[in-house]
């Protein structure tokens, strides 16, 4: 956009400390398309003469962005061109999205990094604001956490603008946003030492209750095909009958559900095994 900006004033000099208005003229080619053009003005620090005696020379510019929105129908498109994840050095998502604007004119968008798990439970959600500008590819490093409990995650990006030819930079409209969404990375993150002890602790615990239980069936199998009434005689206890049919007298009273004292009345029924004869 050089060619395009014409300033009054072949130099300018501005005190420290001082304002001053500059004027300036910008002349479209005839051959101009339609929607934003992008340029700037650039202002540089005079040296004066002699220089530091030290011969250290800094030399300071700044610049102005100037955009110029030609008059006619607006496109605001962008498109994905790559994804990429992966894990980082440190252990968390490593994340590399490019998105290209073919559209006319610069476009406010929000990038999103998402990591959720293959049930669909979002571990995180980042989402920044950037403004990517006419015909240029902008590239997008993002970063999340290392998922503290592990396992396997769904990787993938989501580029949210508006669409509407009344937006613009800084300015949105009621219309509905157009969202992106690159394709997904499954990725193995190991656990945490913290929720691998925590989840030894739990495969430990549904271990132990699955062979719990699994006991108990087996018992209540055993019960119904195999033990018989007997009626409690005077000077039965679980001791005599332990010994009598061969059994622990703990397995006695625990399936015919004797409470401590474990004391027995005559003429009440038990379940017992079998006499081995």
């Amino acid at each position: 956009m050089g060619k395009w900006i014409e300033v009054s004033e072949a130099e300018i000099v501005v005190k420290p400390g001082a304002n001053k208005i500059v004027e300036f003229t910008i002349t479209l080619p005839d051959n101009v398309s339609v929607g934003e053009e992008n340029g700037c003005i650039m202002i540089q620090e005079k040296k004066t003469e002699g220089g530091n005696a030290s011969g250290v020379n800094l030399s300071f510019r700044t610049g102005a962005r100037v955009v110029v929105t030609v008059p006619g129908e607006q496109k605001r498109e962008l498109r994905l061109v790559d994804f990429t994840a992966g894990i980082s050095n440190s252990g968390g998502v490593s994340n590399k999205l490019q998105v290209e604007n073919v559209g006319n004119v610069s476009i406010d968008a929000e990038v999103g990094l998402v990591v959720e798990s293959i049930f669909g439970v979002s571990l995180s959600n980042i989402n920044n604001q950037f403004p990517i500008l006419r015909g240029e590819v902008s590239t997008f490093n993002l970063e999340a956490s290392k998922p503290f409990w592990g396992g396997l995650y769904r990787v993938y990006n989501t580029v949210t603008y508006d669409p509407s030819p009344q937006a613009s930079v800084g300015v949105n409209t009621a219309s509905e946003d157009v969202v992106l969404v690159s394709d997904a990375k499954l990725i193995f993150f190991w656990p945490e030492l913290g929720a691998l002890v925590l989840e030894g602790l739990a495969i430990g615990l549904i271990a132990a209750l699955i062979v719990y239980f699994y006991r108990q069936y087996q018992l209540s199998k055993q019960v119904k095909s195999d033990w018989q009434d007997y009626e409690v005689k005077s000077g039965d206890t679980l001791n005599s009958l332990a010994e009598r049919y061969r059994v622990n007298w703990k397995l006695i009273a625990r399936v015919n559900k004797v409470k401590p004292p474990y004391s027995l009345s005559t003429g009440s029924k038990l379940k017992l095994p079998r006499l081995m004869r």
